[in-house]
């Protein structure tokens, strides 16, 4: 793998992970003002199941971070060979 896509994959799987939970924050105030009673996760205003979806925004925040540190782990192993 060239060492500018390895940086690009490094840098985004990164840069991914507190937009994906500041996308999950926003969602929980979301559930917070936009449903009808308390436990209740389809919004008035969108119409949304916003628990999937916050649920949706965790799981891609705790993916980045795994690609994150499966790229950092395998420096060695994918850009310099040899």
């Amino acid at each position: 793998m060239k060492r500018g896509l390895y940086y690009l994959l490094l840098f985004s799987s990164l840069m991914c992970v507190p937009l994906f939970w500041f996308a999950a924050l926003n969602t929980a105030v979301s559930l917070e003002y936009e449903v009808a009673e308390p436990g209740d996760c389809i919004s008035l205003v969108t119409g949304w199941d916003l628990c999937l979806v916050k649920k949706v925004f965790m799981v891609l925040a705790y993916t980045s971070v795994i690609i994150f540190l499966l790229l950092a782990a395998l420096y060695n192993k994918l850009v310099r060979r040899g």
